[in-house]
């Protein structure tokens, strides 16, 4: 701005002119109405006071350039009290002048309470070094004339007593006006000494000068009468500004006590709230005050026992202000709560991360690893505690989601923040959030600015321009307190700058369309003012989860040795930079300090690099560096290993929003090979703990991008590949049997890259990875095989994995990896009947698995499942029962009832009582599965469909054929859908119960467990 204002000085010669021909006080107000013509915006974030300041500065050594005398060259570099008197001593004494030294001294000693007021307001050095300056000048040049000395001195002593004098301005607000005021009396100052120069430094002869010296007196007389008047308006401002001062601190006061509830018992909750409480919240006391009574806790009521479950759901647009009033509640109210939970709902990733931080809290499954097991323990405790808890799920999106972990009973009270308005089937309440009251908005700005009231109704008409959207009050009101601006002049810019401000693009809803409007101008004109490292971070944040970025991404860990991606001095600066303008904010969380940012923001930003294709091709793959580097990497020798995963859970809701970014960017960002590194090894985490849905987005956009490198990087893309497709095609195999029969294919294009990796290699020189994924590959295959009853393919295929597995060093090196070989082949062994080698099989594997990874992890879970299939499958009917038992309470406590896993097991359990003839028992499961089943990706209709003509043929034989026939016709109904892939079964023959079974068995996936056909012994089924 100062180069911009001075070209427009040069190029305006008539304000040379002005200096001199103007009268003062319309020179005074015709430059400030020049000044305000600027767009304040432009460099918004920078100290509008300081570019004014500076502004003098440039002007007055601009005149000193082009007056008809110039004494630019004349003023030192710098100017202070001790630098203008050692240059003026040095001056006077070689020049016979020493005995008015003492005079100079004082001159200068008046001099320094004015200087003292003007460094206390303004940062730049150079505003008080040019008073030094131009006074150093004129005490040089006096001397040409030294019977002017007395007269100029008395003149300098007086005007100083008129000059502002030093008072505690640290302690005063900066406010506009003060700022203002104080530059009339500098430049009414500046004047003169300039004017005295100007004279002094002519080549009129003595007499000439001595005749004239009355103009300078009367000069001296007219800035004396205007210092006086100046120097009032200047302390009628200081008087203002101190009981702005006071006002400010009695408000924090009564902010202060009036936040306690009158219900206070004095006492802090337990908490998992990270986030510091927002002191600049403002207003909502509405609905504050309806929300609590919406939440009145069931505990209050006489009868805990009779006490109904209190939710709400608070819902409005982006940026109204829902995460904020739901964590003013939790400080307002946290007294009437013994604890309280924050849980970040916008992922089932980050949801997870927050009932384990839950669970931590509490205390709870430390004995445990499984991260259900952890969270059922927590959900258990909300749903049997008679403590009054509160629970804020933020930011929810899915509703499916949040109903997996929606407590169940009638104890504690819920608030839900939402965009969807939808949620209020869950919650019962709802409460609309609206834009807040010009009052309120006009409230919010006055407590960023702490300008007191001065500026009330300009406020109100800022807060109006902004829609009355909390967000971009703050991002703006953050700007205007840092500019120093009076809110008029900052109003005046923004609306020239609404006309041309560049938005992202957004649907064309009418009812929001204005509020993103609003938001892209204000995050533009932050933008302006960023530091570059400042930028480079924020548009690195973009790409991560918004709600919870942990700083050790960026700066490292002391506690290992993970590089440092960023100097760590440079981060916190850009840091503070961020937090000033209110873009970021950085908090303490569990998993140690962490940042967050707004989801409007981050979705600007991803906008705004869509448009610079290359900063934003530039920007991921850093953020995929940062990401890369603490998340594990996938070892093949080490299937089900639990000592990681800590790890993973920290840094998946990360990975996770890096895939959405990647997904949905437009135009596409280029594929990159790291990144799908980072993909795989989530993928393949999510996939073996059982969170296959979660698993597939991140795989399936891995495929994509290796599909897209095999042209130009085939070895490195295929290595990487082939991971994904092992991973892909076990979730195909939940997916009926049109995903079996694509499950095949898969496990073939698997073998074909896994083959092309060491084309032309001596077997020999194979490295121990190939080797591991060598036999990993024919597990696939051998199990997808399994899955479509191809059972003599099948143990060929393992029996080859069993080769590579013990080249790699067997049972030994890769114990997790051999126990589930084991398991698979007794898919194979046990339709043979041979007793023996199934046992075998099942002692080996249950043993290898259970002492590399635990008893409960699921990996283990798994091969038992298998073992009691094949107990089954060879008539052990008893040893099969013990085996599903003891497997459905492991996954039960793992997972939950409802978990497919669960529900598989607890059908095996049905069928083995069913073959031991206690129908009653085998009846109670069955309906116990009908009752908790919902369809999900891994439990499908196919699933439902078998459990209902189970139930049917158990109903039949307890001679109750009327409900039997209807669950027989309903199953069968379903069981139309999908006849077509099992043309080859059905023929034309008539079907016997047992038939019709095998149909329903091949219908669902053999990790679900099969007792018909090839997996019965001929009696049981």
């Amino acid at each position: 701005m100062i180069s911009e204002y001075c070209c427009f000085l040069q190029n305006r010669d008539e304000n040379v002119a002005a200096l001199d021909t103007t009268d003062p006080e319309e020179r005074f107000a015709l430059k400030n109405s020049e000044l305000e013509k600027f767009n304040l915006l432009k460099d918004e974030g920078q100290n509008i006071q300081e570019e004014f300041w500076n502004l003098i500065v440039q002007e007055k050594l601009f005149y000193s350039k082009t007056s008809e005398d110039p004494f630019y060259q004349e003023f030192p570099n710098t100017s202070t009290y001790e630098s203008s008197l050692q240059a003026l001593t040095e001056y006077y004494e070689s020049n016979g002048f020493s005995r008015r030294l003492t005079t100079v001294k004082s001159i200068l000693d008046s001099m320094k309470p004015f200087t003292q007021a003007i460094s206390t307001m303004v940062q730049s050095s150079m505003v008080a070094s040019l008073v030094w300056g131009s006074l150093q000048i004129v005490l040089q040049n006096v001397m040409r004339l030294a019977s002017k000395f007395e007269d100029t001195s008395r003149m300098l002593r007086d005007l100083s007593r008129s000059l502002p004098r030093f008072h505690a301005y640290v302690e005063i607000l900066h406010t506009p006006n003060l700022h203002r005021a104080l530059r009339e009396v500098y430049e009414v100052y500046m004047d003169f000494s300039f004017a005295v120069i100007k004279f002094l430094r002519s080549n009129k002869c003595y007499a000439v000068v001595h005749s004239q010296w009355s103009e300078v007196g009367k000069k001296f007389d007219q800035t004396r009468e205007r210092l006086d008047a100046s120097r009032a308006n200047f302390e009628d401002e200081v008087r203002l500004a101190n009981v702005q001062v006071q006002a400010a601190r009695h408000r924090e006061v009564v902010m202060r006590f009036g936040s306690l509830s009158p219900t206070t018992t004095h006492h802090d909750p337990i908490s998992t709230v990270n986030a510091a409480r927002n002191v600049m919240f403002t207003g909502r006391e509405d609905v504050l005050s309806q929300l609590h009574s919406l939440l009145q806790p069931p505990f209050e009521e006489s009868d805990v026992d009779q006490g109904s479950r209190r939710a709400c759901v608070i819902h409005g647009i982006g940026g109204m202000g829902k995460t904020e009033t739901a964590l003013e509640y939790t400080y307002k109210y946290r007294s009437c709560y013994s604890h309280i939970f924050w849980l970040h709902a916008q992922a089932n990733a980050t949801l997870l991360e927050s009932l384990l931080a839950l669970v931590k809290t509490l205390g709870l499954g430390q004995e445990v690893a499984n991260v259900d097991q952890k969270v059922r323990a927590g959900l258990d405790w909300l749903q049997s505690t008679t403590d009054p808890w509160l629970l804020v799920f933020d930011n929810a999106e899915d509703a499916s989601m949040i109903g997996k972990f929606w407590p169940s009973g009638v104890r504690g009270a819920i608030i839900l923040t939402s965009q969807n308005p939808d949620f209020i089937q869950m919650t019962g309440n709802e409460i609309l959030l609206q834009p807040m009251s010009p009052k309120e908005g006009c409230t919010l700005i006055q407590r960023y600015l702490r300008r007191g009231g001065s500026e009330q109704e300009a406020s109100e008409g800022l807060s109006a321009s902004l829609g009355g959207f909390p967000l971009a009050i703050s991002h703006f009101a953050g700007y205007v307190a840092r500019s120093q601006c009076s809110i008029d002049q900052i109003s005046h810019s923004l609306k020239d700058r609404f006309h041309s401000s560049q938005i992202w693009t957004v649907e064309n809803v009418a009812s929001t369309s204005a509020y993103q409007h609003t938001l892209a101008t204000v995050w533009d004109l932050a933008w302006l003012r960023l530091s570059s490292d400042s930028k480079e971070l924020l548009y690195q944040v973009a790409f991560l989860n918004p709600d919870g970025i942990p700083q050790d991404l960026f700066i490292g860990n002391d506690n290992d040795s993970t590089p440092q991606h960023w100097d760590i001095h440079r981060f916190n600066e850009a840091v503070r930079i961020l937090r000033e303008r209110h873009l970021i904010e950085r908090d303490e969380t569990p998993i140690g300090l962490s940042l967050r940012t707004h989801r409007a923001l981050q979705r600007s930003i991803l906008h705004k690099l869509d448009r610079d294709i290359d900063t934003r091709q530039l920007v991921f793959t850093e953020v995929v560096k940062i990401v890369r580097n603490p998340f594990p990497r996938l070892d093949p020798a080490k299937r089900g290993d639990p000592s990681k995963w800590a790890i993973y859970e920290k840094y998946l809701p990360q990975v996770i929003s890096l895939e959405e970014a990647f997904a949905q960017s437009n135009p596409k960002i280029s594929d990159n090979l790291e990144f799908t590194t980072i993909l795989r090894d989530a993928g393949s985490y999510l996939m073996n703990n059982g969170y296959q849905p979660d698993a597939v987005s991140l795989l399936e956009t891995a495929v994509a991008t290796c599909n897209s490198l095999l042209e130009t990087e085939p070895l490195a893309a295929g290595n990487v590949l082939d991971g994904c497709l092992s991973n892909l095609q076990v979730y195909n195999q939940f997916m009926g049997i049109a995903g079996r029969r694509n499950a095949l294919k898969l496990t073939a294009r698997e073998l074909e890259l896994r083959s092309a990796q060491v084309d032309g290699l001596p077997r020999d020189q194979y490295t121990e990875t190939d080797v591991i994924k060598f036999g990993r590959v024919f597990v696939d295959k051998g199990c997808a095989h399994s899955q479509m009853e191809l059972l003599e393919e099948a143990g060929e295929l393992f029996d080859k994995a069993l080769e590579w597995y013990e080249q790699a060093g067997g049972e030994k090196a890769l114990p997790a990896r051999t126990a589930q070989l084991y398991a698979c082949q007794l898919w194979v062994v046990a339709p043979t009947q041979n007793k023996t080698k199934a046992q075998e099989l099942t002692q080996r594997s249950l043993k290898l698995a259970s002492d590399s990874v635990g008893l409960e992890n699921p990996l283990t879970l798994a091969a038992m499942f298998s073992a009691a299939m094949a107990a089954f499958t060879i008539g052990g009917i008893a040893e099969a029962l013990q085996l599903h038992k003891k497997v459905h309470e492991a996954r039960i406590h793992l997972r939950g009832p409802a978990h497919h896993d669960s529900l598989a097991s607890q059908y095996q359990v049905a069928v083995c009582y069913q073959n031991s003839n206690d129908l009653e028992s085998a009846e109670h499961n069955l309906r116990q599965i009908l009752e908790l089943s919902c369809i999900t990706l891994q439990w499908r209709e196919e699933d439902l469909a078998r459990t209902r003509f189970r139930l049917a043929v158990v109903l039949r034989a307890q001679g109750r054929p009327s409900e039997a026939s209807r669950l027989c016709g309903q199953a069968k109904d379903e069981r139309k859908k999908w006849e077509s892939e099992m043309v080859d079964m059905i023929g034309q023959r008539e079907f016997t119960d047992r038939d019709d079974m095998e149909l329903f068995d091949f219908g669902v996936t053999l990790w679900h467990g099969r007792t018909t056909g090839k997996w019965s012994d001929g009696t049981h089924w």
